[in-house]
């Protein structure tokens, strides 16, 4: 290995084990990436099994599907329009519910549950927003490394591979299973504003 890759390396992996500790400490003032995770685990404490249905099996699956088809850089290209996609979508979602006005609540019951349903869907947005930046990243990395010469790494380059692949099928599913949950609070939050709607007329 060559003293410049051992640099870059070097570098790389400092840096990038910096920048998850930084984003990770606990009462981080810029974006607190633990919050932000511990309050979407905490959305499955009143049923734990949908921990094994939303993080377990999508594992299983992910492993399973890498094992079958590694991701190359034509997957990587597509999936990078598609988080495009995501995101963007996820983020107009998430200026709506900033303004959503919760005074037309009467009751404080209502009220609460709106707050509360409101606050679950907010923070499973930025959950994928999160997973979806880290997927653009590790998609953009395996497209700048496409056709690169790795003799100089000490180990398999395919396990890396089905490693990666795994990663990204895992968290892909991860984001499009949150999907399904955001669109579920979306529906309810509509339906209980249009409730209101008609009962006040």
């Amino acid at each position: 290995m060559t003293i410049d890759k051992i640099i870059g390396l070097i570098l790389s992996i400092v840096s990038l084990i910096a920048i998850t500790c930084i984003l990770f400490r606990k009462k981080e003032p810029f974006f607190n990436f633990r919050e932000i995770m511990k309050d979407h685990l905490c959305l499955f404490s009143n049923c734990k099994s949908q921990y094994f249905i939303f993080y377990v099996l999508p594992l299983f699956l992910g492993v399973g599907i890498s094992l079958l088809f590694s991701a190359n850089t034509a997957f990587f290209s597509h999936l990078g329009v598609v988080l495009s996609i995501i995101l963007s979508m996820l983020l107009a979602l998430l200026a709506i519910l900033t303004g959503y006005d919760f005074s037309i609540f009467e009751d404080n019951e209502q009220r609460n549950t709106a707050e509360t349903t409101v606050k679950q869907t907010i923070n499973a947005i930025l959950f994928c927003c999160i997973i979806g930046i880290v997927l653009l990243l590790i998609g953009f990395i395996v497209i700048a490394t496409s056709g690169k010469d790795f003799e100089w790494i000490p180990f398999d380059i395919n396990v890396c591979k089905i490693v990666i692949s795994a990663c990204t099928y895992y968290l892909f599913i991860v984001v499009l299973l949150n999907l399904l949950l955001i669109i579920k609070n979306m529906s309810k939050i509509i339906e209980a504003k249009m409730l209101i709607e008609r009962n006040g007329k």
